[in-house]
């Protein structure tokens, strides 16, 4: 499915520009931040084209794509949904209303955007995504299509289709894990440091500590000169440190 809307897009009404300064202006007097907010006008079709695009305009040619789009137009057409506005969490943000919303319907969506807006900026769930999404999905659109004009659409398609089968195996939460390297691993995991002290003493006696330090080997994944469906993992797993024997320091404290 393709999708063009740079044509077909509408700017606001004057009447819908107005409504829009006044409410920013009520939303900074209630202290919300949010990045510079553009709205924009579709039709239930444009809608549903931008929402079968997961909400970005321009995205790279995919039958699921179409598929969804059908999805969504039956069901509107149905009476089983209705999408009131768009927003994206971008830098500025775009929004995007409906046309066929009574004028009360876009106030209190534009008031609901520069929520979602002031949220997107603030929370620290999105503090890791990209704030230059558009832009991305655009170049990836680019990308694909001379991909398709170099291999092919079937080539391109079969690729894409077993990318898209382990998308839902992504770990949402991995932006926010810091990756350590070979040697903060072996500073901070692979050095056990055990005290040992003898209880059964008096307090006021002789108390022997023993320091035992002990280097546990450390296993990582090296690079592999060979394709990957001719790669072999164990092959690739070698030790970063070897074991290293128990050091034991005896040390007297009275």
């Amino acid at each position: 499915m393709s999708i063009t809307l740079q044509g077909r897009r509408q700017s606001l009404s004057p009447e819908l520009s107005s409504i829009k300064d006044v409410i920013e202006g009520y939303a900074f007097e209630y202290g919300l931040d949010f990045y510079e907010t553009f709205f924009e006008v579709l039709d239930f079709e444009e809608m549903n084209m931008v929402a079968a695009y997961g909400g970005f305009p321009n995205r790279y040619p995919h039958w699921k794509f179409g598929m969804e789009y059908e999805r969504l137009n039956k069901s509107y057409a149905y009476g089983l949904h209705k999408i009131y506005e768009m927003v994206i969490n971008n830098d500025p943000c775009y929004a995007y209303l409906l046309e066929d919303n009574h004028i009360v319907d876009q106030k209190i969506v534009m008031a609901h955007v520069y929520g979602h807006c002031d949220f997107f900026k603030n929370n620290i769930w999105f503090s890791k995504t990209n704030r230059k999404m558009m832009d991305t999905m655009a170049n990836h659109a680019t990308k694909i299509r001379k991909y398709i004009d170099r291999y092919g659409l079937d080539t391109v398609e079969t690729f894409l289709d077993r990318c898209l089968s382990i998308e839902d195996l992504l770990d949402r939460h991995s932006p926010f894990i810091e990756r350590c390297t070979v040697c903060q691993v072996n500073e901070l995991l692979s050095i056990c440091l055990i005290m040992l002290t003898a209880d059964d003493l008096p307090p006021s006696g002789s108390v022997p500590v023993c320091w035992i330090t002990q280097r546990l080997p450390l296993r990582v994944h090296l690079p592999s000169a060979k394709p990957p469906s001719e790669s072999n993992t164990q092959e690739r797993i070698c030790f970063a440190t070897g074991s290293q024997p128990m050091i034991c320091i005896p040390a007297i404290f009275t």
